[in-house]
């Protein structure tokens, strides 16, 4: 009887070593491989909410009236509309990137219809309007810094964008101005 009950409490022993380790293994297995999964899910989702605001932004300044200055109280120009819309579409987001007024840049582009021709970027209304010769672009450009769900302890990684620290995002997008008259204003 000595004999069984040792083989049975021998085996007790390694089924319970089982039961005690799985919950670290687990654990471990949580933290090397779920974490670092859902940190760069976060990532991906918040410069996703930049470059949606860069589209929305886009969107909304091509069909301004007016490039720099505002016409009237119901038509605002194109440079001023384009920042608000670019926050409002950030924060739409659930992970949203935060933006401020100075990170969204405006840009006025002229593409030569004729083949041979050089495109004309500049953040000033234009001149003169030539629609026979020239095809004008609103082009919005949004910088945000991107933060991680998690930040890791810079001392064991060192300095790695994303990972122990915000790293910097730019989108660019571009729409037709659906009113190239108002471009010199």
């Amino acid at each position: 009887m000595t004999k069984l009950a040792s083989e049975a409490s021998r085996k007790r022993a390694t089924a319970g070593n089982s039961v005690v380790e799985l919950p670290i293994c687990l654990s471990l297995l949580f933290l090397m491989f779920f974490l670092p999964l859902t940190n760069l899910t976060m990532i991906g989702m918040r410069a996703f909410a930049v470059f949606s605001a860069a589209r929305s932004a886009a969107s909304v300044a091509g069909r301004s009236f007016s490039f720099a200055e505002n016409s009237a109280q119901d038509k605002p120009s194109a440079k001023h509309v384009a920042p608000g819309a670019a926050i409002l579409a950030a924060q739409a987001c659930p992970a949203g990137a935060r933006l401020k007024h100075n990170q969204v840049k405006v840009f006025l582009i002229a593409i030569p219809i004729k083949p041979g021709g050089a495109s004309i970027k500049q953040d000033y209304p234009l001149v003169v309007v030539d629609t026979d010769n020239y095809v004008y672009q609103i082009e919005v450009s949004v910088s945000a810094e991107v933060e991680p769900l998690v930040r890791l302890n810079s001392n064991v990684f060192g300095e790695v964008p994303g990972l122990t620290r915000p790293f910097w995002v730019q989108a660019s997008c571009r729409e037709f101005a659906e009113h190239p008259s108002g471009l010199s204003r």
